[in-house]
């Protein structure tokens, strides 16, 4: 009686085991079939080449949004397909540099193609600009696109124009006269010394407002070239001369006998900010700069050691 219901029980249990093998059996084959009509239907549009009503739809729209919220300066740049940039005609080694086909390069050419890139077009270059203030001006009438070079940012030229955020931030330095170091016997911390007593200090252009704001006392001579600049400091005729440190750095290395005349340091405490200069209404080519700036590996925060990574020949002692 026991062996039977025990060979019941176990036909029952045999019976449900294949009832769900079964089961699992068929819901694989409808898996299958419904997983190989999706990849023929996708293999059939691919044969087509014919997308799907809503990839088109979505594609068109993308393309239609970022079209309609291309501001004018924008759309005028793509259309014409040259991003017009304004440059000084004197050379300004190492950040713009004129050769002799008639080509440029340097660090801001460099940076003004990273951007012409960025948009698809053409980089054309206007070096008509005799002084910052001419650059500023054909900024203002919208004869150039942007502006740039070693151009900091002050607050004049904020007036005048849009002033993105820094891709190079560069330190002050100074030119000392050594007769003018050993007669006041400078033996200390000699940027203390020039912001507490009176001298004469030579700069050009914006340099002008920058040595008399580091140094309130100084006598300020203004120069109309960084050869007769130079020269005075060399003279005596002024105690000292203001300049990027790349200048600084690059005149001392050319001119061995500046290293005769003159003592250089740098002012560690200040940077000069250099930006592009974009026309006030261009709001939209304005941020679209900033943003590249602050995205950009070799242009976001870089130095006067990224300068002379990329141009190490103009630093060169000879």
């Amino acid at each position: 009686m026991i062996n039977k219901s025990r060979k019941k029980r176990f036909a029952y249990i045999l019976f449900l085991v294949a009832l769900l093998g079964l089961g699992a059996f068929w819901l694989a084959k409808y898996f299958e079939s419904s997983n190989n009509s999706q990849k023929l239907n996708v293999a059939e549009l691919a044969a087509t080449n014919e997308p799907s009503s809503d990839l088109v739809e979505y594609k068109d729209s993308l393309i239609l949004g970022l079209a309609e919220e291309y501001s004018e300066d924008m759309r005028a740049i793509l259309e014409r397909g040259e991003l017009l940039v304004g440059v000084l005609s004197q050379e300004n080694e190492p950040f713009v540099i004129k050769e002799n086909n008639g080509s440029f390069k340097g660090y801001c050419v460099s940076f003004a193609k990273y951007l012409a890139n960025k948009l698809g077009v053409k980089l054309k270059i206007d070096d008509s600009a005799e002084t910052y203030d001419d650059l500023i001006r054909m900024v203002h009438s919208k004869k150039v696109d942007i502006a740039l070079g070693n151009l900091g940012k002050t607050e004049q030229r904020a007036t005048a124009a849009a002033l993105t955020k820094s891709y190079i931030d560069i330190h002050f330095s100074l030119m000392v006269n050594r007769l003018f170091e050993a007669k006041n016997e400078i033996d200390g911390n000699i940027i203390y010394f020039l912001r507490n007593n009176q001298f004469k200090i030579g700069a050009i252009g914006s340099y002008l407002r920058t040595a008399k704001e580091l140094f309130p006392k100084c006598q300020v001579i203004s120069y109309s070239s960084p050869h007769k600049m130079l020269e005075a400091v060399q003279k005596g005729e002024v105690d000292v001369v203001i300049d990027a440190e790349t200048f600084v750095e690059m005149e001392m290395n050319k001119n061995p006998e500046l290293y005769v005349d003159c003592a250089s340091y740098t002012i560690t405490d200040k940077t000069e900010k250099i930006c592009v200069a974009v026309p006030t209404e261009s709001k939209q080519l304005f941020e679209w700069i900033n943003v590249c700036i602050e995205t950009s590996n070799d242009y976001n925060g870089a130095t006067i050691d990224d300068v002379k990574k990329a141009y190490p020949e103009y630093f060169k002692e000879k």
